[in-house]
């Protein structure tokens, strides 16, 4: 550590770009394809070395300037400590510049390099992997993240190599979701007059307990599975835009098959009017009437947890997730083996903890992270105690085995004589 600030990490995630990130996205022979390595929580518990951190309702309350107490002093804890961080949030209608100078606004240092979102996910695997004019269906003020894409006409309805899925507000009408809609239905009927397929989806079950976690990860695994073969199973195909200006300079068609790219999948948000739909249930909208399966790129997926980790130099197991939402913050965390510590602030409610997820702690807010984050290093310090005494001490060999069982002997002879002479008094 060189140096102590929040923005430790940051140099590590500002240059982890798909072409340098080995175990998240990879080219393959013929054109760019999606990988992930899957992410276990190992068996052992490794000690805790860094932290991933929400925003809205962790940091700051929900949909407002208003930090929560003991937040900044959180922050200011690691900082102090040279723990590494990073901010992992789904918001997706401020880029993460604007979403930086806003906690510069609270008295939060930080840099956009700090934070990490769909949106940044997305973009950057987009320019290392996209064969054509995107589709964006997103806020504007996350046009910055996109820059440099070739994106298709707002009016188009085909020619889509990629359709983003983000948060749009107010502007999510029938309009705009059947736009996107027509758009992946384009790219299907192309697709599949090339006699090629969308891969299908698969049916949910709804289970309790450590069974369902792990038939969540079995599905996380096979799902991850087909993505990564799914290229290959393809043939390059020719896609005709609407605008050839906006394709890239190295030809007039874009190639390789439509993909359907959702920023997160959560459900709903608190906003400071009251609660409001996510941007999961619109990328669920388009899945359900096109019968095909988004590429996840935020929470709760694993993979945005999986890079996160990496792009502070740790494992999985050596990160903790803090988050107010139970599914996208600590299920999600959990899936990538992370552990996952939820907070009763933001949209937390005591129904999310009869949901068949289990924190790896429950707490009133980030102010009481520290003190948890204390507790967790005394433990492993004792559990490294114990192993180093196990160690030292001197094997037991036959001699110490055989000397142990004429103790015992002698032990049970003295206890049958004092019985026998109680009984002899007796007597």
């Amino acid at each position: 550590m060189d140096r102590i600030s929040c923005f430790m990490p940051s140099t590590r995630l500002s240059a982890m770009h798909w072409g340098k990130a080995p175990r998240a996205f990879q080219r393959g022979h013929h054109q760019a394809r999606l990988m992930h390595k899957p992410c276990e929580r190992s068996v052992s518990t490794p000690a805790l070395k860094g932290v991933l951190c929400d925003l809205d309702g962790v940091i700051y309350a929900s949909g407002s300037l208003t930090v929560i107490p003991g937040a900044l002093e959180t922050i200011q804890y690691f900082r102090e400590r040279q723990i590494p961080w990073l901010f992992v949030t789904n918001t997706n209608t401020k880029n993460r510049e604007g979403l930086a100078s806003r906690l510069r606004g609270m008295g939060i240092p930080c840099r956009a390099e700090d934070i990490v979102s769909p949106a940044k996910l997305a973009a950057d695997w987009l320019r290392a992997n996209s064969n054509g004019p995107v589709a964006l269906f997103v806020a504007p003020e996350l046009g910055p993240e996109f820059q440099g894409i070739p994106l298709l006409p707002a009016a188009a309805e085909s020619g889509a190599a990629a359709v983003v899925i983000g948060d749009m507000g107010l502007e999510w009408n029938y309009s705009a979701l059947n736009r996107a809609f027509r758009l992946v239905m384009e790219g299907q009927l192309r697709m599949e007059a090339a006699g090629l397929s969308m891969p299908q989806p698969h049916c949910g079950t709804t289970t309790q307990g450590a069974e369902a976690q792990q038939q969540q990860q079995q599905k996380h695994h096979q799902k991850k599975q087909e993505l990564q073969e799914l290229p290959v199973q393809r043939a390059e195909i020719l896609i005709s835009s609407a605008s050839d200006s906006m394709l890239p300079d190295r030809g007039r068609q874009a190639q390789g098959p439509l993909t359907l790219i959702s920023l997160g999948k959560i459900r709903y948000y608190k906003d400071t009017d009251g609660y409001s739909i996510d941007v999961g249930p619109f990328a669920a909208a388009i899945e359900y009437a096109t019968d095909s399966k988004a590429v996840v790129l935020g929470k709760p997926d694993p993979l945005i947890f999986c890079l996160s980790a990496e792009s502070m130099g740790l494992k999985p197991e050596e990160v903790v997730m803090i988050g107010d939402d139970v599914r996208g913050d600590v299920g999600g965390a959990q899936m990538a083996g992370l552990r996952g510590v939820l907070v009763r602030t933001g949209k937390f409610r005591e129904h999310d903890l009869g949901m068949g997820i289990t924190p790896d702690a429950v707490l009133p807010s980030i102010a009481d992270f520290p003190s948890w984050w204390q507790q967790q290093q005394q433990q492993q310090q004792q559990q490294q105690q114990q192993q180093q005494q196990q160690q030292q001490q001197p094997q037991k060999g036959p001699e110490w085995e055989s000397e142990y069982q004429q103790q015992q002997q002698q032990q049970r002879h003295l206890v049958s004589a004092g019985t026998s002479a109680r009984a002899a008094e007796g007597a």
